[in-house]
């Protein structure tokens, strides 16, 4: 075998050791790729921690110096990453605005011609490089070539990788492209970050959404829950040092919930403020309808009340989206910060989806409670419909259940109902859930005579109006009322009046234990269907009981005819008939029939009593005419009732009569023969 000869040997040596340091040298690059990759995969959502790795491993590999990779969003550099002194130096050295996008600088022409640019030989510039302010210091720090990368996203640049090497060794062509190779890594690692944050911005938004949906539907008939969750949320998801709900009714604002991302933070100041645009942000955005976003307060006048929040709390941006119902403003979501700075269309458009739930709230607490109300209401009509239905000849059963109703619905209410009759006003029912109200000394005021001028219950009976007492204890107030409030435990009184056709004829009255209290007007109207349904009783117990009366009094008349017929010779049957009759529809004690035949009285018949008062009245008949005080007392022809036996001075006999006989009251009816007295009926 033929020997090779030296030079052959030496050129073998050396292509195989060329060929060992390219395989060594793609080793180390796909080596470096790889770590690359694991660094972006450990960093999914972390941009900055990945493009810091790529700098690092990219300074290793290619044995430079430094490296700085630059981010660009919206025509300016926003992020910057570097390793190495020169990096530092150049960072520290040129001004931002030197480097700007478009301009006469490395990173900002490989930006914006979307292109890589290779300085082989920092000392040796092209003319058209020669004013780039980066280079100076980089040449101060020892740099000696410089390539610039762009990084693509779609095919448009969106950031520069730019790597200094300390000696003159210009980068290779296969170095360019994995250098192009690194910066598309990193642009992977841009993208890895922005979808994962996206990503877990969405799912937080989603979640955060799920959390206020579920408060919102355990907690339909408070709001509250709801607006502390959502400011909570708001202030953690947006990053702002403080959110907060107003609510607003057309004149005034107060605040209903306010937190931090920590937690719930006190109220400022809890009492109502005044809407006006010129003292006040929150009264601007109101009265806009349109969210109101102030991301520097350092650069507006301030309002005084904001100057108070900004010394308070230290705040220096806000935004505010007011919350909208049919067009009218009903409240505002607002966000703060300490420091200034926008929110993005994301950031608002997540801010609007809570102000949106935050309205959702509002309607389904309204919706949910006019639900409950209207069906308490209804149910409440309903049972006293029934009661009226179930005791058609006594209206206390329905007095008592509308004020029972009225107590209940309007807690802490006391209701009231009074009737006039004799000039009087009556007491009829009270009911009350709180302990404060005496129902028995308010029950000892009546009955109360019926004075317009000095009862605000007679005013409303006579003026056949609602008459209202905002405070019992006002310098307005007159004494009746006043004395009223004080016995009772009110503070503020509604009186509802009954009215049958055109005629008062009783009030509702409702009392509340705090001044300023008035019904709304849903409220009054279903007071005022109690009161409409207090009358209905009212007169279906009068019709009934008339009718009842004119049947009884049928029925009696009927009895009697039917003992005149079948007694034609005797009229004893006949007289106890009549006696017997008028005692019952009359509700007597005792009733008798006396006759009068020449000049004596002779008892006809009458309804036991007892066997003693029986045989004493039995045992003083017959007597003389001018004896029988009723004789006297009937002989005009009409009816005479004597109300109270004891207080007629003379004759003493018909009190002793009324002592011995056990009664109080009495009535004779005449019973005429054409113009003659020849009877009477005695109902005691």
């Amino acid at each position: 075998m033929t020997a090779l000869s030296p030079d052959v040997v030496a050129d073998l040596r050396q292509e195989n050791a060329r060929l060992q340091a390219e395989l060594r040298a793609a080793r180390e690059r796909q080596a470096g790729s790889a770590e690359i990759l694991r660094a972006i995969a450990d960093a999914s959502g972390d941009a900055e921690r990945s493009l810091q790795r790529i700098a690092e491993i990219t300074a290793r590999l290619f044995d430079c110096q430094s490296v700085r990779i630059r981010i660009a969003e919206n025509g300016e550099w926003t992020r910057t990453i570097g390793v190495g002194a020169t990096a530092e130096r150049v960072g520290a050295e040129v001004a931002a605005a030197q480097l700007r996008i478009g301009g006469k600088s490395l990173p900002g022409t490989v930006l914006h011609e979307n292109r890589q640019i290779h300085i082989p030989d920092i000392n040796n510039l092209d003319p058209s490089m020669a004013e780039w302010p980066g280079l100076p210091p980089a040449r101060a720090a020892g740099a000696r070539v410089v390539a610039g990368t762009p990084l693509r996203r779609e095919g448009k640049a969106i950031g520069v990788l730019v790597v200094y090497r300390d000696r003159p060794e210009p980068f290779s062509a296969d170095e360019l492209t994995l250098l192009q190779s690194f910066a598309d890594q990193a642009v992977i690692a841009i993208e890895n970050a922005r979808l994962f944050n996206e990503t877990q911005a969405a799912l937080s938004r989603q979640t955060a959404t799920s959390d206020i949906l579920r408060v919102i539907s355990g907690s339909p008939t408070d709001v509250q829950p709801v607006f502390d969750a959502i400011v909570l949320t708001a202030a953690r998801l947006l990053g702002r040092d403080m959110a907060f709900v107003l609510r607003c009714d057309g004149a005034t604002y107060w605040c209903a919930a306010m937190a931090g991302p920590e937690g719930p933070l006190p109220v400022l100041d809890p009492a109502p403020v005044p809407i006006d645009p010129d003292a006040n942000f929150p009264s601007r955005a109101i009265v806009a309808r349109k969210n109101l976003h102030l991301p520097d307060w350092s650069a507006i006048e301030l309002p005084e009340y904001e100057g108070h929040i900004r010394e308070t709390y230290g705040i220096s941006s806000a935004l505010y989206l007011p919350l909208l119902r049919e067009g009218e403003c009903i409240g505002v979501l607002g966000m703060a910060g300490k420091r200034a700075g926008s929110l993005g269309e994301n950031e608002i458009a997540l801010a609007e989806s809570f102000r949106d739930q935050a309205v959702i709230a509002i309607e389904n607490t309204r919706l949910f409670n006019e639900t409950r109300e209207a069906l308490e209401r209804q149910t409440a009509t309903a049972d006293i419909l029934k009661v009226i239905a179930s005791s058609p000849s006594d209206v206390q059963p329905v007095f008592e259940a509308i004020v029972g109703s009225a107590a209940k619905l309007f807690e802490p209410c006391a209701a009231t109902i009074v009737t006039l009759s004799d000039e009087n006003l009556h007491w009829k029912a009270t009911a009350v859930l709180h302990p404060e109200f005496d129902v028995e000394r308010a029950k000892a005021i009546y009955p109360l005579p019926f004075k317009p001028d000095h009862f605000p219950s007679a005013r409303a009976i006579a003026e056949r109006r609602i008459v209202e007492i905002p405070d019992s204890e006002a310098p307005d107030t007159s004494d009746t009322p006043r004395q009223a409030g004080r016995i009772s435990g009110f503070r503020s009184a509604t009186f509802v009046p009954l009215i049958n056709g055109a005629q008062g004829i009783g009030t509702i009255i409702l009392t509340h234990p705090q001044a300023g209290f008035r019904l709304s007007e849903k409220q009054l109207a279903l007071v005022q269907t109690f009161a409409d349904q207090a009358v209905i009783a009212i007169e279906n117990a009068r019709l009934f009981n008339e009718t009842q009366e004119a049947l009884e009094r049928q029925t009696a008349t009927a009895e009697i005819l039917k003992v005149i017929a079948s007694s034609p010779s005797d009229t004893t049957p006949v007289f106890e008939a009549i006696a017997t009759s008028a005692n019952r529809l009359l509700g007597g004690f005792s009733a008798a029939v006396f006759r009068f035949l020449d000049g004596s009285v002779h008892l006809a018949a009458f309804t036991s009593v007892s066997r003693a008062a029986d045989a004493a009245l039995k045992a003083d008949f017959p007597k003389p005419v001018d004896e029988f005080e009723g004789f006297r007392l009937a002989e005009q022809g009409k009816p005479f009732p004597i109300a109270d036996t004891e207080e007629i001075p003379d004759p003493p006999e018909l009190r002793e009569i009324a002592r011995l006989h056990g009664f109080r009251s009495m009535l004779f009816v005449p019973l005429m023969n054409g113009r003659v007295l020849i009877g009477i009926i005695s109902v005691t």
